[in-house]
């Protein structure tokens, strides 16, 4: 059974998310081959790319994936995501991982990726590690820092 003020309040961020999709023109990831989770482009600036996952058949908020930090000498960007629990261990945000990254080697043309996830985050760089990202180190903030370059992209 629903408390009624839950329902009230999804039927609120149903608006919500409903008016921010025509706001930013959702625009789906060209050539992905995202089978489960709905990748749209919300905000693009000189510095980020931010897109919102969704689930394909409902819609639902699942999270949001984003390259930024970019850094032309280097023509690398940095990547970062978020997904809500009820969603972790599903496989989605590797797929979207997959399709993101190759969006950003294809279709932005970086070299170089960079993820940096908390230590204790073990889930997240078992997924890095997973799309081909190695361990470089650790950071001056304590983050471990993963990097995928280009030509290993696939491999």
């Amino acid at each position: 059974m629903q408390h009624h003020g839950f329902a009230a309040g999804q039927k609120r961020l149903n608006r919500r998310i409903k008016v921010f999709n025509r706001q930013f023109r959702r625009i789906p990831l060209e050539g992905s081959h995202v089978a489960r989770p709905e990748i749209h482009q919300i905000e693009a600036t000189n510095q980020g790319v931010y897109w919102v996952i969704s689930l394909i058949n409902t819609g639902e908020f699942m999270g949001t994936i984003s390259f930024w930090n970019y850094d032309l000498t280097e023509n690398s960007a940095h990547l970062g995501y978020e997904l809500l629990p009820k969603f972790h261990r599903k496989g989605f945000m590797s797929e979207a991982v997959s399709a993101v990254l190759a969006h950003g080697f294809h279709k932005m043309g970086w070299s170089k990726i960079i993820a940096m996830p908390e230590p204790e985050n073990t889930g997240s760089i078992g997924l890095l590690e997973k799309s081909g990202f190695r361990l470089t180190g650790k950071t001056e903030e304590c983050m471990v820092e993963l990097v995928l370059e280009n030509r290993d992209f696939g491999k």
